[in-house]
C-alpha cells in the first residue's frame, strides 16, 4: 500500500456520497406533505437504496455480476415508489446512469434504456387516472424521461464505450484504487485493458 492510497480511497468515497446527495429529492414530497404513511415509506425505500448503492459500488469495484441485478433493484424501487411519490424518479435516473458502466456493449446499454424508458411510460399510462394519491400526471412521468436521458446519455459519453472493469469504471463507483494500468498513446486516460474489452 502506498501513502496515496488512503488519500485516494477517501476522495472515492466522497465522490459516491456526492452521487448519492440526488436520493434527496425523495424527501420533497413528504416534506410539503406530511404524512405518517408518506415518511414511513419514503424511508423504507431510501434505506433500501443505501444497501443496494452499497451493493453496486462493491459490485463494480469487485467486477462481481450481481452489479446488473443491483441496477434491476433500483428500477424496480422506482417503480415501487413513482406513483406515491414522484421523488422515486430518481431511481429511474440512478439505473439509467449506472448502465454504461455496467455493459460493455452500447447496444445493449440502449436496448435496456428503451426497456426502461418503456416501463416508465406504461406504468404512468396505468396511473395516469388512478385516486390522486396514487396518480402519476404525464408531465411527471415524461420529465423522468427527460432526466433518464440527459444523465444516461452523458454517463454513455464520459464512458466512451470503455468496458466496465474495476480499473475503468469512474472513481465514484470505486472502493479501493486500482493499480495503474499503461495508457494507449492515441486514447489518453484509456487503459490497454478497458481497450481490449470494448464493446464490438
Amino acid at each position: 500500500m502506498t501513502a496515496n492510497e488512503p488519500i485516494s480511497r477517501k476522495r472515492e468515497n466522497r465522490w459516491a456520497w456526492v452521487w448519492f446527495a440526488y436520493t434527496g429529492f425523495l424527501f420533497i414530497a413528504p416534506i410539503l406533505e406530511p404524512s405518517r404513511y408518506l415518511w414511513l415509506a419514503t424511508l423504507a425505500v431510501f434505506f433500501a437504496f443505501v444497501g443496494i448503492m452499497w451493493g453496486y459500488i462493491r459490485a463494480v469495484d469487485e467486477g462481481h455480476p450481481a452489479r446488473f441485478w443491483m441496477i434491476a433493484a433500483t428500477f424496480v424501487l422506482g417503480l415501487i415508489s413513482f406513483p406515491w411519490n414522484q421523488g422515486g424518479s430518481t431511481f429511474f435516473v440512478y439505473a439509467a446512469a449506472f448502465l454504461p458502466f455496467t455493459f460493455v456493449s452500447l447496444r445493449k446499454v440502449l436496448s435496456l434504456f428503451f426497456v426502461e424508458v418503456t416501463l416508465v411510460l406504461i406504468e404512468g399510462a396505468i396511473f395516469h387516472s388512478a385516486p390522486n394519491y396514487f396518480r402519476i400526471p404525464w408531465s411527471q412521468a415524461f420529465f423522468a424521461i427527460f432526466l433518464m436521458t440527459v444523465i444516461g446519455g452523458a454517463m454513455s459519453s464520459s464512458r466512451s464505450n470503455v468496458a466496465p472493469s474495476a480499473s475503468c469504471a469512474p472513481p465514484w463507483m470505486r472502493t479501493s484504487p486500482s493499480p495503474p494500468l499503461p495508457s494507449v498513446s492515441a486514447s489518453p486516460g484509456i487503459s490497454t485493458t478497458c481497450l481490449a474489452t470494448r464493446s464490438q
